[in-house]
């Protein structure tokens, strides 16, 4: 049986797996995700 989280308690728990999961990348994977997530960033700054 799931039980009802707060919206702002949900997107912390995802938050801090985020980033939890982060400190566990290689460097390589780190680098990936960080080129990824600035090419995301430019593409938005287009619009």
């Amino acid at each position: 049986m799931a039980t009802h989280q707060c919206v702002g308690t949900k997107y912390l728990d995802e938050r801090r797996q985020f980033f939890r999961g982060l400190r566990n990348l290689d460097r390589r994977s780190f680098l990936k995700v960080s080129a990824a997530a600035l090419g995301a960033a430019l593409d938005y700054g287009k619009h």
